[in-house]
C-alpha cells in the first residue's frame, strides 16, 4: 500500500516535480503501480494510473517513441488494454491509433489492434470490427474467402475445431512468439 501511496504523490506533484532524468524512472514506477492495480482487477485506477505515466513519458525531451521504444510501446499496450475495461472507449482508440503510427513493424500493433477490434465489439461495430480483423489477418498472410457457402463454413469450423481439440489454453497462450515481421 505504500508503494501506491509514493507513486500517488509523485503523481500529485505531476511532471514538473521531478527532474527531466527522472522522468522515465518515475514512468516505470508507475507501470509497476499500473500492473499491480490489474492484479487486483482495479481497471479504472490502473488506467489513471497508467495515464500518468504516459504524461511523464511525454515529457521527456525529444521524442520518447524513438529514444524509449520498448517501454513507450509496453506502457501504451497496458493503458490499452485496461481503457477498455475501465469503460474509456475513445481512449482505447486513441491509445490504439498513437501506438500504430509509432510502431517499428507490423507485430508491434498486433495487441492494441485486438483491443481496437474488442472495443468495436463493444460498441457493436461489427462491420468495422470486422473489416480490421480481416486487414489484420490478410497482413498475416492468412486468405480468407469472401463467398462461402454455409456448408464449406461449416467443414472449416470442424477442421479448425479439430486442430485445436486437445489443446489446453495454457498451451495456446503459451505457444512461441511470432518472429516474422511479414515485410
Amino acid at each position: 500500500m505504500n508503494f501506491f501511496f509514493a507513486v500517488n504523490q509523485i503523481n500529485l506533484g505531476g511532471v514538473n516535480a521531478v527532474s527531466q532524468d527522472e522522468l522515465i524512472f518515475i514512468a516505470d514506477h508507475n507501470v509497476g503501480a499500473g500492473r499491480k492495480a490489474v492484479d487486483m482487477s482495479d481497471f479504472y485506477t490502473a488506467f489513471s494510473i497508467f495515464k500518468h505515466a504516459i504524461d511523464f513519458v511525454r515529457a521527456v525531451p525529444g521524442n520518447f517513441w524513438h529514444s524509449h521504444y520498448q517501454f513507450s510501446l509496453n506502457l501504451f499496450e497496458l493503458a490499452c488494454q485496461v481503457a477498455l475495461p475501465a469503460g474509456n472507449l475513445e481512449d482505447t482508440y486513441r491509445l490504439s491509433d498513437e501506438v500504430t503510427q509509432n510502431a517499428k513493424c507490423f507485430d508491434d500493433t498486433l495487441s492494441v489492434t485486438f483491443t481496437k477490434i474488442l472495443a468495436l465489439g463493444f460498441e457493436t461495430k461489427n462491420a468495422e470490427a470486422l473489416d480490421l480483423g480481416l486487414v489484420v489477418l490478410s497482413r498475416l498472410g492468412e486468405a480468407i474467402p469472401s463467398n462461402l457457402s454455409e456448408r464449406e463454413l461449416g467443414q472449416m469450423i470442424l477442421q479448425t475445431q479439430a486442430l485445436i481439440r486437445g489443446v489446453t489454453e495454457d498451451t495456446l497462450l503459451n505457444h512461441r512468439v511470432m518472429t516474422d515481421t511479414g515485410s
